[in-house]
């Protein structure tokens, strides 16, 4: 199994669209992951945005360990695609420069979001089991030159926004969130909703709601049940909203897994992308 690629979406209605995925090979056609692995760390994909002609992608570096899932998160790297509207296999990608993160915050991989004149960066602190979500900024005009040295980090409403260099604590946005998520505004009820599952092993999709994305967050209102949820082994988990897809109100995903990994090569239910669709009531 590789440990990440790319996939390209052509349509915005999952009912009725396609996907196309890319990855890399060796010179005897042996698959590889689209962004190769350093030394013994390996990358997974977190989230992304597209700034004009170019587009910037947040990753997870992982290694492995002997306890837990058998992984751990060594940190966090951005890279830079200069040519995102050519195909995959001939983008020029270059890796960010980023600042320290002594928290151990993997930024950006539970959600990124372009709002006003900043792009905003969303992170659980790795390993702490509750999920501390916490935010950091850089002017966008920074972003797309590619400078991501120098955020700003959200330090409560009594601080406000703090430099990087700043000794001030840090202070999440809320606790009790997922190592993935999305943050996105909602036009019509003028509020940031996030989504998240909640739960681990068998989960429910979940979301909470802030008229500002510093907060005051609500609780995670659980919303939707999966179908999986009583399966033995089963893992439920990064659920997330689509707002820029349509055929629904809102449109959702999660993905599955299981604890038990030859489950991988006798199911092909396991380890598929479930959308889901969320309907607005009064």
């Amino acid at each position: 199994m590789i440990r990440n690629s790319v996939a390209i979406q052509s349509g915005a209605d999952p009912s009725n669209a396609t996907i196309e995925f890319y990855w890399r090979t060796t010179a005897e056609d042996v698959p590889q992951a689209f962004f190769a692995r350093r030394d013994d760390e390996w990358f997974w994909p977190g989230h992304g945005v597209r700034l004009g002609d170019r587009l910037i992608l947040f990753l997870n570096r992982l290694r492995s360990t002997d306890t837990g899932l058998g992984f751990a998160s060594a940190g966090w790297n951005a890279v830079m695609i200069d040519n995102p509207d050519d195909e995959p296999s001939v983008w020029r990608t270059r890796t960010l420069q980023t600042s320290p993160n002594p928290l151990g915050i993997i930024v950006g991989f539970a959600s990124i979001l372009n709002w006003g004149e900043h792009l905003y960066a969303f992170g659980s602190q790795d390993p702490v089991k509750s999920h501390p979500i916490y935010v950091a900024r850089w002017p966008v005009v920074n972003v797309r030159e590619g400078d991501l040295r120098t955020p700003e980090w959200w330090g409560g409403t009594d601080v406000g926004w703090i430099a990087d260099s700043s000794s001030t604590p840090r202070w999440p946005v809320f606790e009790n969130g997922q190592a993935e998520l999305t943050i996105h505004f909602d036009e019509l009820v003028h509020q940031f909703i996030a989504a998240q599952t909640v739960g681990f092993g068998g989960a429910d999709l979940a979301i909470r709601s802030a008229t500002e994305l510093t907060g005051t967050w609500t609780p995670p209102r659980k919303i939707y049940r999966p179908p999986e949820y009583d399966r033995p082994n089963i893992m439920i988990y990064a659920a997330k909203a689509h707002p820029q897809l349509t055929g629904a109100d809102v449109v959702l995903t999660y993905a599955t897994n299981t604890f038990r990994f030859q489950e991988h090569l006798t199911d092909s239910l396991i380890y598929y992308p479930r959308f889901v669709r969320l309907t607005r009531c009064e």
